[in-house]
């Protein structure tokens, strides 16, 4: 999954946010709002939704329930879409966007304010007990008002969660908070356990940079020269 945010300014000199987001496979995002909601991002592209489905047979596969309850394609891959898997998409009398797997991504764009958050997930953060999209936002806004915005910590509390309720998949998450102030550096934090349960932080500090986009077409840009354009992935 890819987020795009742009920082826009109206026409009475109040910031707001424009965010695009792009996804193929089964990573999630959401923005959580300041007053508690949520807005999802992405949906899950799965073999058994019956577009997919559809695609899929047409082009010459099958779709099945295995015994776990997963559904699969051709028996192995629990995705619809995603990058590589070069196997599923060499159907030589079709294009790219016909294959049984393809990387042709959804995308959803909206507004976001000053204050309000954004999360991207791997699917391991979502498989666990009670960890759906409405548990995680729930547990973001709790986690966010018990650490007091502490972003690295709040990240960790969402990890540990994921994984003491169950989840044994791989488990990454980014967590930002779109704010009014530029901030010349960013703290990124990497949590790894081990076997026996043991976290190791690994905590670095990334410097900004401004960017100066008024030479652009087009580009909203605040009379400073502030940044006005994010990419996460």
């Amino acid at each position: 999954i890819m987020v795009v945010i742009e920082q826009k300014w109206s026409r009475a000199g109040h910031l707001f946010f424009r965010v695009h987001a792009a996804n193929v496979g089964d990573s999630r995002a959401f923005l959580l709002r300041r007053d508690g909601s949520f807005v999802a991002l992405s949906a899950d592209h799965k073999p058994n939704d019956p577009d997919e489905r559809q695609r899929i047979e047409s082009a010459g596969g099958h779709v099945k329930k295995m015994g776990n309850g997963i559904w699969r394609l051709d028996g192995s891959l629990a995705l619809s879409r995603a990058f590589g898997d070069f196997r599923l998409k060499q159907e030589p009398s079709l294009p790219a966007d016909a294959q049984r797997v393809v990387a042709v991504p959804d995308v959803v764009q909206t507004f976001a304010e000053p204050g309000d958050i954004l999360f991207l997930a791997c699917d391991g953060m979502f498989e666990a007990r009670g960890m759906t999209w409405s548990g995680v936002a729930a547990l973001l806004k709790e986690s966010l008002e018990e650490l007091r915005g502490d972003l690295p910590r709040v990240a960790y509390k969402l990890l540990d969660s994921a994984f003491t309720r169950g989840s044994r998949d791989n488990i990454s998450l980014i967590i930002t908070r779109l704010d009014e102030v530029w901030s010349p550096a960013s703290t990124i934090s990497r949590f790894d356990y081990d076997a026996l349960g043991k976290v190791t932080v690994e905590p670095a500090i990334v410097n900004g940079e401004r960017v100066d986009l008024r030479a652009v077409d087009g580009a909203a840009v605040h009379p400073e020269g502030e940044p006005v354009q994010v990419t996460l992935f």
